[in-house]
């Protein structure tokens, strides 16, 4: 789906999904591109690490021991957080079910930055739940725009002669 096709929106409200995403910072990238003011994300988070700020856990390939202690982290509710709290479930096209990050308040805060909204409010309703009031603002310069990569990818095989392209390029 092309997202500008889809258009922007003053308000966009996310909840329970960036977590659920193989890749929550591009995810939020186009999330900024369908925003045109306001983004309510809702998420579920980790907690902070003492003295590592904007830690993660990426889910897949987790040993049960330490799926077990984050069951015991989230007692009644562990049951419902495949991937994180139990075993990846690796069924072909059902991996959007799994948790595929844990993402701390302190990580999901600077993606949500570097992919262009300010935080202006953050409410936490218990220590694993977060809603972050944001405000979409201009995505920092160095931040490549949506599709530039396969675009200058694209420019740059143009460029050259049709024999001189690596064997993995496609052949016009």
């Amino acid at each position: 789906m092309d997202i500008e096709a889809l258009g922007t929106f003053t308000v966009v409200w996310c909840a329970g999904i960036v977590y659920h995403s193989p890749n929550p910072y591009l995810q939020l990238h186009h999330i900024r591109a369908l925003t045109e003011r306001w983004l309510l994300l809702g998420s579920e988070v980790i907690p902070e690490v003492p003295g590592v700020e904007n830690a993660c856990i990426f889910h897949p390939g987790r040993s049960q021991p330490s799926q077990r202690a984050l069951a015991r982290a989230y007692g009644d509710r562990a049951p419902t957080y495949p991937g994180m709290t139990h075993p990846f479930d690796e069924t072909p096209l059902q991996g959007y079910a799994n948790m595929w990050w844990g993402l701390s308040p302190s990580a999901l805060g600077s993606m949500l930055r570097y992919s262009g909204f300010a935080v202006r409010e953050q409410f936490r309703y218990q220590w694993s739940f977060y809603d972050y009031l944001t405000e979409a603002v201009s995505t920092p310069d160095f931040v490549p725009p949506l599709g530039f990569s396969r675009e200058r990818g694209r420019a740059r095989l143009a460029a050259l002669d049709p024999s001189d392209r690596p064997g993995w390029a496609p052949r016009d």
